[in-house]
């Protein structure tokens, strides 16, 4: 990210790693104009793509996010204002909620920073060919864990954002398997794992995901007709294998 307002030092340490100082862009290709959010990412598409290459985007993305007053404007670790704005939102909506556990503030952000690392990984592709469908309340985790998964060799065939769409987009679209965020916006993962269930008979497997870690929801999981559990920082096309095949997912936390 280049072009920026003066920032303090930190930014300073970051930029002088990053792959934007000597991208070549004009500096406003970092900024787009456009108040639509797809037709911004559009824009900047461009700048997102060498984002999602750089060693720091981690610690940019995590700073545009503490440091608010600067980072607001432009893309910043992969993401345009909207989308960091979003993410900011749901951040501060948990750490400020009574009804959920309060995890630390950097737990949504370090899996945003972990799934677009754009890691290679070897695979059996007989195996990857899967069809998954990623119910989530925000669409910077729903675009950050397609990308990964994608990336990984699976089939991402369709996003959800409250229950009564992923109900609708399961039926249509018929995948192999539904990953749901234990706590959509106003809705429970758990309920909705009951309804797929109890439609489906089982015709996908449900893996239940979250940022907050197993220990949190214990007795929840269990009785749950959910196949596993995934923290999202450990999420890949692997741990989903892993729980398919019956073998023990990633360490609870």
């Amino acid at each position: 990210m280049t072009g920026s307002p003066a920032r303090p030092e930190s930014w300073a340490q970051v930029i002088r790693q990053a792959l934007c100082s000597n991208s070549g862009l004009d500096a406003d290709a970092w900024f787009p104009v456009s108040t639509h959010a797809q037709s911004a990412r559009d824009e900047a598409a461009a700048a997102i793509a060498i984002c999602r290459a750089c060693p720091v985007r981690r610690q940019c993305l995590a700073l545009s996010l503490r440091h608010w007053d600067v980072g607001q404007y432009g893309v910043w670790g992969g993401l345009i204002a909207a989308d960091r704005e979003m993410l900011r939102r749901r951040m501060l909506a948990r750490r400020g909620s009574a009804l959920r556990p309060k995890p630390p503030s950097t737990r949504v952000v370090s899996f945003l920073l972990a799934a677009v690392r754009w890691r290679k990984r070897t695979c059996d592709c007989t195996r990857m060919a899967l069809d998954v469908l990623i119910v989530d309340d925000s669409q910077p985790f729903l675009d950050a864990a397609r990308d990964l998964l994608e990336q990984q060799g699976l089939r991402v065939v369709g996003l959800a954002s409250t229950s009564a769409e992923a109900m609708r987009r399961s039926a249509e679209l018929r995948p192999d398997v539904v990953l749901i965020d234990i706590m959509l916006a106003g809705e429970s993962g758990f309920e909705l794992a009951r309804q797929l269930s109890a439609r489906d008979s089982g015709a996908a497997a449900l893996i239940l995901i979250s940022t907050h870690s197993r220990a949190d929801f214990a007795g929840l999981i269990a009785e749950s007709p959910a196949a596993g559990f995934l923290p999202k920082s450990d999420l890949s096309a692997d741990a989903i294998l892993r729980i398919l095949d019956g073998a023990s997912g990633p360490s609870p936390h």
